[in-house]
C-alpha cells in the first residue's frame, strides 16, 4: 500500500533513542530474564538483565533501541541486550517531568510490572510498590511532556550502581 500521508511534524524520538554514544559507553550484552521495553533503566539481578525490581536495585543502565526487534523490544530468552552507561539517550518518564539539568530519580517496585525502570522527577519514596530511588549519574537535558520521554545524559560508575552509589562488588562481567 503505497503512502497516502507525510507528517510535517515527525514525532522527536521514541524510547530508548541514542542521540549520542560516548565512546566505550555500551556495556557487554546480556541475557534478559523478562521482556526489555527500550528507554527504560535495566538492573543487574544473577547475570541477568532485567526491570528493576529489588529493594535495592543494582542499575546497569539504559535499554536502548534497535530497530531490528520487533516491537516491544528484547524478548526474554531470545535476545542478548546492551546497556547504555555513557552517552545521551531518550527514556521513557513516568509521574512528574524530570527537570532540564537535574538529576532523574528511577522506579521499581518489589510487586507493581507497571513503570518499572522509567525515570521521574517525583521524590525518592520506600513504599511498597511504588519505589523510586535517586542515583547519581543520571542527569535529565530536555523534556518531551507530549511523548513523556525525557533526554537523559548517562555517565554512570564502572561499578554496579544502587541507593548509595557504587556497590562493593566488581560487577558483571565485560567490565566498565
Amino acid at each position: 500500500m503505497p503512502q497516502t500521508t507525510y507528517p510535517f511534524d515527525p514525532v522527536i524520538a521514541i524510547p530508548g533513542m541514542v542521540v549520542d554514544r560516548t565512546p566505550g559507553g555500551q556495556r557487554g550484552r546480556y541475557e534478559c530474564s523478562e521482556d526489555l521495553p527500550a528507554g527504560r533503566i535495566a538492573e543487574y539481578n544473577s547475570g541477568t538483565l532485567r526491570l528493576p525490581q529489588s529493594a535495592a536495585p543494582k542499575f546497569l543502565g539504559a535499554v536502548p533501541y534497535n530497530s531490528s526487534l520487533p516491537a516491544g523490544g528484547y524478548k526474554a530468552g531470545e535476545h542478548m541486550v546492551p546497556a547504555l552507561r555513557r552517552g545521551l539517550i531518550w527514556l521513557e518518564y513516568q509521574g512528574t517531568a524530570p527537570s532540564p539539568e537535574e538529576p532523574v530519580n528511577i522506579m521499581h517496585s518489589t510487586e507493581t510490572a507497571t513503570h518499572r525502570g522509567k525515570v521521574t522527577g517525583d521524590a525518592p519514596s520506600e513504599s511498597t510498590g511504588a519505589e523510586i530511588t535517586a542515583i547519581g549519574g543520571i542527569v535529565c537535558v530536555k523534556v518531551d511532556t507530549t511523548l513523556k520521554l525525557a533526554l537523559c545524559e548517562i555517565n554512570l560508575p564502572a561499578g554496579l550502581t544502587g541507593p548509595q552509589g557504587p556497590q562493593g562488588e566488581e560487577g558483571p562481567p565485560g567490565g566498565g
